[in-house]
């Protein structure tokens, strides 16, 4: 199998691995293409595949802040061992030429799990999927010390407590490296696919900015895309009252989800206390780019 530049097409190769966009994919296959990324969020969208048969594919893309993320895999149906040896190790190949840095996802457990791991590509760790199961608030307004960000023209902060969050993260620590705060805000302020434009909401003392939530209300499901607490005021309770405001935000009958690192113990134990059960766990990897283009 050889690798295609991208962009470009051998018809000649029906063993390559070659990039489509996401409109050329989804009219070969029967299925609809897999996650949404904020508009403005990324430069493209590819997927590289292996023609088959059968038709596989790994899903890849290139964020504006210089990172590459690799998967999921799509598949019309189960790859033989071989095939997906060779599609994982081509895909990894051409993404570590790009010289960028790179996150890799594929389902714990999975025969893509397995596959990365016989190549030598191991988990940085597992991000763990929990989905609040709790009884519904009764009082829907949030306390006045907690307050949405009104509009874009209102973020000029958020930036610098984004920064401040950060500090001794437990939550995926070598990934939080690799983003810049003022591209993360971009992506929270831009739609994804349905969803419109995430919710953005800070908790301040005096005046002063200590905390930071952001829920994505997608069509069927609401999303906790980030929640933190600035380090000196972690274990006050601020976690909590912050995601008691993420609970009012769920429409009847829609679930709340978010995905937490497994070795994030106090952010486990806070969504465990609040009532959300573990779901789904992704296989999770990240790695730098020497070349940082």
């Amino acid at each position: 199998m050889r690798i295609i530049p991208e962009k470009s097409v051998a018809a000649d190769s029906p063993s390559a691995i070659r990039p489509l966009t996401r409109e050329a994919w989804e009219q070969l296959t029967a299925f609809e293409f897999g996650p949404s990324v904020p508009e403005g969020s990324a430069e493209w969208f590819l997927v590289l595949e292996q023609p088959g048969p059968p038709r596989s594919a790994i899903y890849a893309v290139r964020y504006t802040d210089g990172i590459m993320g690799l998967g999921p895999r799509l598949a019309e149906s189960n790859c033989e061992d071989r095939d997906l040896t060779t599609l994982w190790e081509s895909a990894l190949t051409w993404a570590r030429a790009q010289g960028c840095a790179l996150q890799v996802v594929a389902e714990v457990d999975s025969l893509d799990a397995e596959c990365l791991e016989r190549l030598g590509v191991a988990p940085t760790c597992q991000l763990l999927g929990m989905q609040w199961v709790g009884e519904p608030p009764l009082e829907c307004s949030p306390p006045s010390d907690i307050k949405l960000v009104e509009s874009p023209y209102a973020a000029g902060p958020i930036p610098s407590l984004i920064a401040r969050t950060w500090e001794e993260s437990l939550d995926v620590p070598e990934s939080l490296a690799q983003r810049v705060p003022e591209q993360l805000l971009a992506e929270w302020q831009s739609p994804a696919g349905d969803a419109p434009p995430a919710e953005i909401w800070t908790a301040q003392v005096a005046g002063q900015l200590v905390g930071l939530l952001t829920v994505r209300l997608e069509p069927e499901r609401v999303v906790i895309v980030y929640l933190g607490v600035a380090r000196e005021y972690r274990r006050q309770g601020w976690g909590r009252r912050l995601l008691e405001v993420a609970t009012t935000r769920v429409p009847l009958g829609q679930p709340l989800v978010v995905h937490v690192d497994h070795r994030n113990q106090p952010a486990m134990a806070l969504y465990r206390g609040m009532g959300f059960v573990e779901f789904d766990r992704v296989w999770f990897r990240t790695e730098w780019s020497d070349s940082g283009g």
